[in-house]
């Protein structure tokens, strides 16, 4: 059961600086598609919404990302997308810092 339970895909935060959430995300894009992990990291998003905003009577729709400083993956966990393995090491540079998780215990 243990290892049935460990091959789940569930949702991950990991954590980045402010700002380079985008980078990061085409950057762990481009990650899957070179390692062939598409079994393994199903979708990467960066979370925003639209806001409204008036100034001076008009309205302006804008971009806002709803948790700046994170990119949501959803993943298997396994030693192939251990984020802390070499495989990972160009993924973010300084930008990310890997191994910070939330979600289910993994």
């Amino acid at each position: 059961m243990d290892s049935e339970k460990k091959l789940e895909r569930h949702w991950y935060a990991v954590h980045t600086y402010s700002g380079y959430e985008n980078k990061v995300k085409s950057n762990l894009e481009r990650k899957v598609s070179s390692l062939g992990l598409e079994d393994k990291i199903f979708n990467v998003l960066v979370p925003i919404k639209d806001e409204v905003e008036k100034k001076n009577g008009v309205e302006k729709v804008t971009k806002r990302k709803l948790f700046p400083g994170y990119v949501f993956v959803e993943m298997i966990v396994n030693e192939k997308t251990d984020f802390n393995s070499a495989d990972f090491d160009d993924l973010c540079g300084d930008v990310c810092l890997r191994g910070c998780f939330a979600g289910k215990n993994h």
